[in-house]
């Protein structure tokens, strides 16, 4: 039997979503199929950047629906904008010239509806009374939330809106209330749905929607993956790649990814490329101790820079105190196996050392220092009830830059010194290391 050749980009794929090493993950699987299929059903997707929300979404709208219209927002972006952005997708499924029904059932209009041209010549219009001199679409008067609706139902589409979190808040209601519209249309179109997709700890945060709707929205929170979910990522990869990652080498991929799906995609594509691997290959390939270390040490490369902003925006204080409470969490922090405690012990290990530190407000700066704005360095697991380092790579920056971080007496940058980093991240990794594999 002759074996099927998969390139290595295609099954580790850091920046887009898995297809090939798609790993299911069976309760919020079973929470959006349910989404999916209640007529009416608006959906929030919620959770960590990295986790895996497009993958997972991608694979069930393949599944569930005959195509849908995707809008990724960008900073600065208005609510007009991503109705323009959604109008101007449907052109591909309201065309002129006569089409086959496909495979699956699925016929395009013969002649466009008279609706939709009027509003696309409106768009013309617009462009060319505008010139050069001002690229705003603007928004003509027939293309109203309940008209956009329509023409998303009649094409038997759904709209994601991927990162919509980084729409400014004075935006976001209006989103809420065209989810309210898509639900008032669910009678003549039961599949029209809204997704909204955002990085975020809440669905709140993605959109705050009216409380009349709470019970017709549907929020989904993807939480970070389990150790066994991110291992099963690697043994997926490693079987079409026809290559062998030794226990030691998955076992250090589930510590670095931290429960990101992107994270573990970019250290195995890493490690490919250390090996030379760009395909499947035609003979068995073990992974060795070399291509981890080049692996790694392209990883930190890569991700210096974020770390970097990442320490700078925790240590930023926008107003005096007498305490630097940032520095004192993340240094007591670092003494901490894997540099992970519980509230309650970080809280006494801070006052040995500083017995006139406050109880009050402290686990809301663990929460702060958890959110992208403070850099996210920290995150809490639910499960042990602990905070640690978002990453092991944070841990090992914060141990290579005691000096810089904690005795400074201003919010100074710190420069990255990679030897001091690389030695303090092998220090932190050798004390768990299982016996050498080459």
């Amino acid at each position: 039997m002759r074996q099927e050749i998969h390139q290595t980009n295609e099954v580790f794929t850091p920046s887009k979503p898995a297809k090939k090493t798609f790993i299911e993950r069976e309760t919020v699987r079973e929470k959006l199929v349910r989404a999916l299929m209640t007529p009416g059903k608006q959906i929030v997707v919620f959770g960590h950047s990295g986790v895996g929300k497009s993958t997972l979404l991608q694979n069930k709208l393949l599944q569930t629906y005959e195509h849908h219209i995707t809008t990724r927002c960008m900073r600065g972006m208005k609510f007009d904008q991503i109705i323009f952005d959604a109008f101007s997708q449907l052109d591909s499924y309201y065309i002129s010239e006569k089409t086959q029904k496909n495979e699956i059932g699925f016929k395009i209009s013969v002649e466009p509806p008279k609706l939709f041209t009027d509003i696309k010549s409106q768009f013309e219009i617009h462009r060319k009374s505008e010139g050069q001199n001002k690229l705003t679409p603007i928004i003509p008067p027939q293309l109203t939330p309940p008209t956009l609706g329509k023409l998303i139902g009649e094409s038997n589409a759904c709209w994601v809106i991927e990162d919509f979190h980084k729409i400014e808040d004075g935006e976001k209601h209006y989103l809420s209330q065209l989810m309210k519209v898509f639900m008032d249309l669910s009678d003549d179109y039961p599949s029209l749905k809204i997704i909204a997709i955002g990085a975020t700890n809440t669905a709140r945060q993605v959109i705050d929607y009216d409380p009349e709707m709470k019970h017709r929205v549907s929020e989904i929170h993807v939480p970070l993956m389990t150790a066994e979910e991110i291992k099963s990522i690697v043994v997926k990869g490693e079987a079409l790649l026809n290559i062998g990652f030794p226990e030691l080498f998955k076992n250090l991929i589930v510590q670095h990814s931290a429960g990101m799906a992107s994270v573990a995609h970019t250290l195995c594509l890493n490690i490919c490329y250390s090996a030379n691997v760009l395909e499947t290959a035609p003979s068995s390939i073990k992974i060795t101790k070399k291509n981890w270390d080049e692996a790694l040490l392209s990883y930190i490369e890569e991700s210096s820079d974020n770390i970097q902003s990442s320490f700078e925006k925790a240590l930023n204080q926008k107003r005096k105190s007498k305490f630097h409470h940032e520095k004192i969490i993340i240094q007591a922090l670092c003494d901490f196996k894997n540099g992970e405690a519980g509230r309650l012990d970080l809280l006494q290990k801070i006052q040995r050392e500083f017995p006139e530190y406050p109880n009050t407000g402290f686990k809301q700066r663990l929460e702060k220092l958890s959110l992208p704005e403070k850099g996210r360095i920290l995150k809490f697991n639910e499960n042990s009830g602990t905070f640690s380092f978002y990453d092991p790579i944070y841990h090992a920056y914060a141990l290579a830059h005691r000096r810089a971080i904690f005795e400074s007496k201003e919010n100074s940058s710190i420069s990255p010194e990679v030897t001091a980093f690389l030695e303090a991240l092998e220090e932190l990794l050798s004390k768990n290391k299982p016996a050498e594999v080459e």
